[in-house]
Formats: C-alpha cells, structure tokens, sequence
C-alpha cells in the first residue's frame, strides 16, 4: 500500500488550511478523500492534527504504522494496546496458599504449690455446692408438656483450606468487521489501444481516492454510464472509429450519443479528446487544433476554481510534466460564448492546451502519463477533476 502520495497531499492541504485559504470543513473533508485500503480491507487515514496514520479497527480509529512504512523519525508517541493473544508459554499454576503458622504455645510455668485452707472454708463451699446443683437440676430436666431444649449444635469445623483459583483464560478477541468506506465518486476511463496507459490512470486516481473503471469504445454503447460521475477520454482513443476528417475519427454514432446523452462531464486527454469533442461539433475539437511540445501553460482564467480549489496554486506560467510527449492546443482567437479559456501556450496568446466549453466538455491539451507530471501538474489535474465533479 503506496501511501506517500496521500502524505504528500495532506502537506498541501494543511500548508492551504494554516494559510487561511483552506476552511476547517474543507480541509477534513479533503482528508477522506485520501483514506487508503490495505489487502486486509481496512481502512486508513491522516489525522487531521497530528498528520499522522490511523486504521479504523470497526468501531473506532487506532494509531497505527501503515504496513511497509517508514515509523516517523519524530519522538515517538505512546504506542496503543497491541490486540491480546494466547500466551505462547503454559500459564504457570500460581504457588500453592502458605499455611498460617501455628499457634505457639503459652511457656510452661511452675506448679503453683497448695496453700492452707481453713476447715470452716471446705464446709462453706460444700453446701454452696449442693444449692447450686439442685437449681440447675431443675432448670435442665423439662416438666410435664413442656418442650425439651434443643441440643445445641456442635462447634462448626474449622474452615479447610481455600484451593488456589485457577487463573481466568485469555478470550482471543473476534476479528473486528472491516470499516465501511464513505462513498466516492465513480470515474470511466475510454481506451482503444492503449490499456497499460488505461492501468496507470487507473492506479493514480486510486491514490487520490477516486474508484475508477476502465472501458474500451467499443463497450461505451452498452455500458451504464448514469452509474458515473465523471467520462475520462483516453488519449489513445483517435482513430477507434470512422469519419470524414481523420481528427474526428472517433467511436460510431451509438458510442457518441450514449456519452452526450448522459448529461455527465467529460475530461479530454489530447487527441482522445479532440476526436470526441470534433464529433460532437465543438469549436474544441480536432478541426481547430495544433500541436506542439509544450510541458506547460500560462494561466488564462486566474479566477477559475481549477487553479484555487481544493489546493491553490500560483504563478502565472505552470510547468505541468517532466518529460515532452507532446500537446495539442485550441486556436481561439475569438472564443464562442460558451468556451472558457484557462490554460494558454507557453509561446502563443491564442492557442489554448486547456480549454471548456458547453459547460461539462474540457479539452486537456497532454498526452505524457501522470508519473510525468510535477507538483503543480499533479494538484492543477485533480483540481481539475474536483471541478468537474460538481457539474455531475
């Protein structure tokens, strides 16, 4: 489980949040956008003051080390209570109750010797004796109908010895149920001929938390595409069909419509893109396009949530990939009402890699794969999706 892209994101976004430009809402709804599962099925997330993990054990958040990463270099925290588990060595028996010494006995003492008694004493006792025999006679034998006294009970036996109390087993706890992830937005991704390229968009936008499917064109038609939030154009995808310019050779007329028809935002990778929006008759289609090798833009629409939200990013001129694979851009120097410019050539004012129109149709102009982009790239590409969730 790659975490390191979650850890980058939550820098940026606490650096927006301490900043003032990023709410306390936002900010940790931002944060559940970068929960992660493992191949165990739980969940983990940053927290939203310490910046450090935390796995959700069912009922509740536990700090925790995400498996295969790095500890924190910083002082260590107190670790939680590891879950119990059986003894691997026999419990030893507990050692038998000492029995209480015995009483000592008093020190013997010297027989005390007679002393002389006077005759008239011995008479005196003696009577005394009789009398009190006589009464106690009396009292002891039951008279006639009277109920005889009960014999009392006998001295109750001295208590045994109390046997030592076994020690109480360990119970290995159940394995708790795995925390219910929140719900995502569902991403499409449309390839032709390129489905390793397919895999790698697939895998980073799981990282930034987006559950993504991957189609070819040829399964648009019957695929459910209501089920989505958002149709993402493979740039490989010119070409997957028949048409009279070549730069609108995309898809057939089902595959077309199935997508203009749901009504969901479309995002448009280079010539992918171009192909799809020429057949739908948009001034951001191939007919209007050049192409070029520019890794970046100048930013056209300062105001444009793309380049404020969820992350701001600054700067008039934005270096967007490492590596040149090329670009396309839009030749508008009179945009209809409906286009919004955002991203300029670096070199040309009326050329436009990243461009809208129709209000969910975005053109954006690069075909490197995102292992190519740079920080700005990266944040400028999920911003942009962001934003185009909000249309769905």
């Amino acid at each position: 489980m790659d975490t390191s892209h979650s850890e980058s994101d939550y820098r940026r976004l606490k650096a927006q949040f301490e900043a003032g430009a990023l709410s306390e809402a936002d900010f940790k709804a931002q944060l559940e956008n970068l929960m992660l599962q493992d191949e165990q099925g739980r969940w983990w997330m940053i927290g939203y003051e310490t910046g450090r993990w935390y796995v959700h054990d069912g009922q509740q958040w536990i700090r925790a080390e995400p498996p295969g990463a790095e500890p924190p270099q910083a002082t260590a925290l107190a670790q939680p209570v590891p879950k119990p588990s059986a003894p691997a060595q026999p419990i030893p028996q507990p050692t038998a109750l000492a029995q209480p010494a015995p009483k000592p006995r008093a020190p013997a003492q010297r027989a005390a010797q007679p002393r002389a008694r006077k005759p008239w004493l011995w008479i005196a006792l003696g009577v005394a004796g009789v009398v009190l025999l006589v009464v106690v006679t009396r009292l002891v034998t039951p008279g006639p109908g009277s109920t005889p006294a009960k014999t009392p009970a006998p001295a109750a036996a001295p208590p045994a010895a109390t046997k030592a109390v076994e020690p109480t087993k360990i119970v290995e706890p159940t394995e708790a149920p795995a925390a219910q992830p929140p719900e995502r937005n569902r991403l499409l991704y449309v390839y032709y001929q390129d489905p390793g390229l397919a895999d790698v968009y697939r895998e980073f936008l799981a990282q930034h938390g987006f559950p993504v499917d991957a189609i070819t064109v040829d399964q648009v038609a019957a695929a459910d595409i209501a089920a989505y939030d958002l149709v993402i154009i493979g740039p490989d995808t010119l070409g997957s069909g028949e048409a009279e310019e070549w730069y609108n050779a995309w898809g057939d007329a089902q595959s077309v419509a199935a997508l203009a028809d749901s009504g969901k935002p479309v995002l448009g990778l280079e010539e992918g893109g171009l192909g799809f929006f020429g057949r739908l008759g948009l001034a951001i289609g191939g007919g209007n396009a050049w192409h070029g090798s520019d890794t970046g833009i100048r930013v056209a629409d300062r105001d444009h949530p793309i380049f404020r939200t969820p992350l701001p990013i600054s700067g008039d001129s934005l270096i967007l990939y490492t590596a040149n694979e090329g670009h396309a851009g839009i030749f508008m120097p009179d945009p209809p009402p409906d286009a919004v410019l955002l991203g300029r050539e670096l070199g040309d004012d009326q050329h436009y890699p990243i461009v809208m129109q129709a209000g969910r149709f975005l053109l954006w102009g690069f075909r490197a794969p995102p292992f190519n982009l740079t920080a700005d790239g990266e944040t400028l590409l999920i911003n942009t999706i962001q934003y185009l969730l909000t249309l769905s």
